[in-house]
């Protein structure tokens, strides 16, 4: 019987140790990251999105996603970037969407799927714009100029970089 009570955690306890596990989680992940260390960056923001729900899941996968991406695991960050995805649009989360898409994005371009890459950077747009990041809207501009630059449509491309560049030059950041 003492076993068994030691054993139990109150609902107040298992969460006040959840929080600090997050929290450890979270700068763990960030310090793996800015020194470098992507496998064991993306593990923790792996595991750091186990314990979280819907839009804050969908967060934590897409740092995971760029790590995967950073250790040039395409498939994997693929998968991982779907996933983001899907948690973002039942959580109704735009900026999330917005950086899954962009990711989704890029590793097509980088795998050779213009199609597939104009199409996720296109939805990176509308949920950037749907959420008034006008910053993040023009750099996912500027990544539809470099898709169609890489795909030989350079009119398409002058049109997006021109786009990237008055909304920076608005904001007043050369981008």
């Amino acid at each position: 019987d003492h076993a068994r009570e030691a054993g139990r955690v109150d609902n107040a306890t298992r969460s006040s140790w959840t929080d600090k596990e997050v929290m450890y989680l979270r700068r763990a992940a960030l310090y793996a990251q800015r020194d470098y260390r992507v496998d064991e960056s993306m593990r923790l923001w792996l595991r750091l999105a186990s314990l979280l729900e819907a839009g804050a899941k969908a967060r934590a996968l897409v740092q995971a996603a760029v790590q995967a991406r950073n250790a040039g695991r395409a498939q994997r960050a693929q998968a991982i970037f779907m996933e983001a995805v899907a948690l973002a649009d039942v959580g109704n989360v735009p900026e999330t969407l917005g950086l899954a898409y962009g990711g989704l994005g890029s590793i097509y371009m980088e795998t050779g799927r213009a199609e597939m890459a104009l199409d996720a950077h296109e939805k990176a747009l509308a949920h950037y714009v749907a959420s008034g990041n006008t910053r993040m809207a023009a750099v996912v501009h500027g990544d539809l100029g470099n898709v169609h630059r890489e795909y030989g449509h350079p009119d398409q491309a002058e049109r997006e970089f021109n786009i990237a560049l008055e909304t920076f030059r608005k904001l007043g950041d050369e981008g």
